[in-house]
């Protein structure tokens, strides 16, 4: 676990951000395993988007794209 060094950063505010980003990654986890749109809502912006390359080709799509794929091909 990272250790905060800045004066008015507490451990527990150290352990809280841990907990919440844990929660987030989780609830992506779950939404693409099972399809779980709501689950993908919660964890990401309205706005946010999905960047990468796949065999050269980038791509540059809404989030909405993901929440989609995973509803029609549940990773699980």
């Amino acid at each position: 676990m990272a250790q905060a060094n800045e004066g008015n950063i507490g451990v527990a505010d150290v352990v809280d951000d841990y907990d919440a980003i844990s929660r987030v990654l989780q609830q992506c986890s779950e939404g693409e395993a099972k399809g779980d749109v709501a689950k993908l809502q919660e964890a990401f912006h309205e706005d946010a988007r999905m960047f990468g390359s796949i065999a050269g080709e980038r791509y540059d799509t809404p989030i909405e794209e993901l929440f989609a794929l995973a509803e029609s091909a549940p990773a699980d």
